[in-house]
């Protein structure tokens, strides 16, 4: 997996849906600053880079920052409660009262988290703070990533536990998950097999459909292959469990996770047991940053193994665009991002734009741009893109240096020097 900026950049998301909204619940606190006051006890206030309005029966003044708490609002508009006696951050007095608002104690894993929340401008409850301190307390991993996890979680709305806290943990891991899936595979062989016949059997096809070079001597197309992926990895596990439940339908699930769950670790040798959590936490993190969104534009994350050249890779499929009414995302209009790590380029970002069916390609990597970009590519990738229906318009290559990759930025094109590259990474 990344270990820089790309890695960074698919936990936060490549202009990131997240950031630019928020849902305030109730019991909820943060501190914001009041931009405007308007009649009727409504007032306009910022809170890190977002704007919002809301219901604050207290008295202000333009200009200040406050705590708040959320409160059960009307129409769709917050209500706050001001806490006058509580300074803000980040005096030492604000600091010390917040503690002791919060009872949490100096010093603690609860403290230096609270820190890492007022920092970010994440909104979060007594709870929140004490199931996050309470957990980091018992995980003797690096605190900055798991702090980080915690943030990730709370913007996301989803549960902080320590399933979940490891689970966006890890990314960050050198294994990968087809890595794991032949280790696992060849774990298994023997008794095991007979044991978790089914488990055998999906893990034997998952390696077998990730094999690039098999898949396109078989003609599969590339959106029926990551769909059979994302189905069998099963990365709509809990959907499906909750649509069986709710028609009382008691069909045995037979995905990669289910099957996961169903093993009985307190039986297992541990190089197994690492194994099984190891996957459960890679497709859990998978789900946890494609948790919908409420509102129009959706994104849906999938990281799934691809075999180039006998070596396994994790390549990282992430989709932004507008939700249909049948619940898919418009396949006109919308953003696919591609983090690879190949075996010339290395760390690759690829970041296609898609409008009204114009297809625009935008790469970031350390290297200087390959030559048989031009001589090559745009051919290939015209009559690629016409197949399929759509136009083809641009490739652009930016060079990234080092952990700077940034591809909310909008740098120049770099074409002055060109590198010939006797390798092929992916055949398109």
């Amino acid at each position: 997996m990344f270990h820089s900026a790309p890695l960074q950049n698919l936990i936060n998301g490549i202009d990131p849906i997240h950031t630019k909204s928020i849902q305030l619940r109730s019991g909820q606190l943060f501190q914001g600053r009041i931009t405007q006051i308007y009649p009727n006890d409504l007032a306009q206030l910022r809170l890190g880079g977002l704007t919002l309005t809301a219901k604050l029966e207290a008295k202000i003044e333009k200009g200040r920052s406050y705590w708040f708490q959320v409160l059960d609002g009307d129409n769709g508009i917050p209500k706050l409660r001001v806490l006058e006696e509580v300074p803000v951050f980040p005096t030492k007095q604000g600091k010390n009262a917040i503690i002791k608002q919060l009872g949490i104690p100096l010093g603690s894993h609860h403290e230096q988290l609270l820190h890492k929340l007022i920092k970010e401008n994440i909104p979060f409850t007594r709870e929140n703070l004490r199931q996050g301190g309470d957990i980091l307390q018992g995980i003797s991993l690096q605190r900055e990533t798991m702090e980080e996890a915690v943030v990730q979680l709370l913007r996301r709305n989803f549960p902080i536990t320590k399933d979940t806290i490891l689970s966006l943990q890890s990314l960050q891991a050198n294994e990968t998950i087809g890595g794991a899936l032949t280790k696992l595979e060849r774990a298994l062989r023997g008794e095991l097999q007979y044991r978790y016949p089914q488990l055998f059997e999906i893990i034997s096809l998952l390696l077998q459909k990730s094999d690039w070079d098999a898949v396109n001597s078989s003609g599969l197309r590339g959106s029926m292959l990551l769909k059979d992926l994302f189905l069998m990895l099963g990365l709509n596990h809990e959907s499906q469990l909750n649509h069986a439940l709710a028609n009382n339908e008691m069909k045995k699930m037979e995905t990669l996770k289910s099957l996961l769950l169903e093993m009985k670790p307190w039986d297992l040798p541990k190089s197994i047991t690492n194994l099984r959590e190891f996957l459960l936490h890679r497709i859990t993190a998978s789900q946890i940053l494609s948790t919908p969104n409420e509102g129009p534009v959706q994104q849906v994350v999938v990281q799934f193994p691809v075999k180039f050249s006998k070596h396994y890779r994790d390549v990282t499929v992430q989709w932004e665009g507008r939700t249909l009414k049948n619940g898919q995302i418009d396949e006109k209009h919308c953003r696919i991002l591609f983090y690879m790590e190949l075996d010339h380029l290395l760390e690759t970002i690829v970041d296609v734009q898609i409008q009204n069916r114009i297809v625009s390609l935008t790469i970031y990597n350390e290297h200087p741009k390959p030559v048989s970009i031009n001589n090559q590519w745009h051919d290939i990738l015209r009559g690629k893109m016409r197949n399929l229906n759509y136009q083809f318009s641009t490739v652009k290559w930016i060079q990234s240096k080092g952990n700077e990759t940034n591809t909310s930025s909008t740098p120049a094109l770099y074409g002055e020097r060109h590198v010939n590259y006797r390798g092929v990474d992916v055949r398109i």
